[in-house]
């Protein structure tokens, strides 16, 4: 009989997680560890967070055992509920009837049951198709943005595409201004997209529907986010080489990423090196990047600073750096004392809120 099992959790706040390591603590259950999620026993998905539904789909489409943590009564495709606020009790059980070997099939779910709130602004739709593991990828330093200003990110926001303003946007005012700075920069407003050479990923930015398209894998588009501004094309949301370019998936997910290769090993100039870091809520680890997963679970013990968590984590206080810089982004990570905690953080307006007031090019010129 199997003794040794494996957690992963995903979206879940500070707090929660909290109560779910304290809860595989109960003598009634075996073995569980905490693990980062890839091949666990099983897996809780806070549904109603950021990433979680990039999180479920991915789970419901690789057949995994996945547990929706939620505040809804029911969902379709689930193999099991977790319902808020937390109960150590529920879960426990639901611990000792997969120890079992009890716990329900998909077919049990009520065939009826609404499907998780894609609608919802906060959490961007996300198509289910896995990310092969990988070794984590080493950022290429992104050219640093112009010093002149650039008349984009004076435009209007506007869902409606505007060819030639965007065409104009990369003109000569911003010659070293790339993909990746006018995203940090809060820059793009409408459809566009950008292609390498020949057979390379292509990228597209809806940023008015806060999604993006492009292959599953991180790694693949890391080479376009160096592309200089005159690559960027405007496009309809409905062109077709817009709907070729890959699954739909939540714009804070490249906002992220785009924090995390800007980082170059340090922290970003808007945040304080000197302070005690802590996670808000459990973040999504890319599975490209392995190693965060040891730099979450120091977070997760106590705040700590830059230093003493890469001591934790056993890992480079440059990872620990650019870690802080892209889940600040993403708002799973906070400065100790900051009160801002809970959905609101990590709703996409928030995050796109703190790239203009912190990533700005204007913030990172005052800091210089």
């Amino acid at each position: 009989m199997k003794t040794f099992y494996s957690i992963a959790l995903s979206g879940l706040s500070e707090a929660d997680a909290k109560q779910v390591l304290a809860a595989l603590e109960s003598p009634k259950l075996g073995k569980w560890n905490l693990s980062e999620g890839g091949n666990s026993d099983l897996l809780i998905v806070d549904v109603d967070s950021v990433w979680g539904h990039m999180d479920w789909l991915r789970a419901v489409a690789e057949d995994r055992l996945c547990a929706a943590y939620t505040e809804q009564p029911s969902m379709r495709d689930c193999d099991l509920l977790l319902q808020k606020p937390f109960d150590g009790d529920k879960l426990i059980q639901m611990l000792l009837d997969i120890q079992n070997n009890v716990a329900p099939s998909k077919s049990d779910a009520p065939a009826t049951s609404p499907a998780p709130q894609r609608s919802e602004s906060t959490a961007p739709r996300a198509e289910a198709k896995p990310s092969a593991p990988e070794a984590a990828p080493k950022a290429e330093p992104a050219p640093k943005p112009a010093e002149k200003p650039t008349p984009v990110a004076t435009k209007p926001a506007t869902p409606t595409p505007a060819p030639e303003t965007v065409q104009s946007a990369p003109a000569e005012p911003a010659r070293n201004e790339t993909l990746g700075s006018m995203l940090l920069d809060g820059a793009m407003t409408h459809t566009v997209l950008i292609e390498g050479n020949a057979g390379d990923a292509k990228l597209a930015i809806d940023p008015a529907n806060n999604i993006y398209r492009a292959p599953p894998q991180l790694k693949t588009i890391e080479k376009l986010l160096d592309m200089p501004a005159s690559r960027i094309r405007s496009v309809s949301s409905d062109d077709a080489e817009v709907q070729h370019a890959g699954p739909e998936q939540p714009i804070v997910r490249l906002l992220w990423f785009a924090a995390l290769c800007a980082s170059h090993g340090k922290l970003a100039p808007h945040l304080d090196p000197s302070a005690s870091w802590r996670l808000t809520r459990w973040p999504q680890i890319e599975r490209e990047f392995p190693r965060h997963f040891r730099i979450a679970t120091a977070m997760m013990k106590q705040p700590a600073t830059l230093e003493a968590i890469a001591e934790a984590a056993k890992s480079p206080v440059e990872d620990v750096a650019a870690f802080i810089n892209a889940y600040y982004v993403a708002g799973y990570v906070a400065p100790d004392g900051d009160s801002d905690t809970g959905d609101a953080v990590n709703s996409t307006s928030s995050v796109l809120g703190r790239l203009r007031r912190s990533f700005s090019r204007g913030a990172r010129e005052a800091s210089a």
